[in-house]
This record gives C-alpha cells, structure tokens and sequence, in this order.
C-alpha cells in the first residue's frame, strides 16, 4: 500500500510571523506502529521533514 497527502502546508514562524510552505511530494512517509483492533489492523504511518526555519515537523496520520 502507497501512503501519500496532497495540498500545501502553511506554517507561521511564532517568532518572527513568516509563513513557510510544505509541498506534499516532500514528505517521506514511514511506517512507525500499529495496533491489532476489533475491525483489524491500525497502522501509524509518519513523515518527519529538517526544516531550516522551523526545526523538525512531524506528521502523523493512522489507518
């Protein structure tokens, strides 16, 4: 199974108030976890990214 997002994400810097854009095709996504649940399997998938600006950003989703 291919994991994947689209759109932009819009990011403000709290210090200095500058909105930084994370494409979808710069995020890697990597299996991290999952649980056995009554309808079956849940998996945690992430996407971690180095921003310059913002230091580390993670994102999660579960399926």
């Amino acid at each position: 199974m291919e994991t994947y997002c689209n759109g932009i994400a819009r990011i403000r810097h709290s210090a200095t108030g500058e909105i930084y854009e994370i494409e979808s095709d710069e995020l890697d996504w990597d299996a991290v976890g999952g649980d056995e649940r009554q309808m079956g399997s849940e998996i945690h998938y992430e996407a971690v990214i180095d921003h310059p600006e913002l230091g580390e950003l993670t994102w999660g989703l579960w399926e």
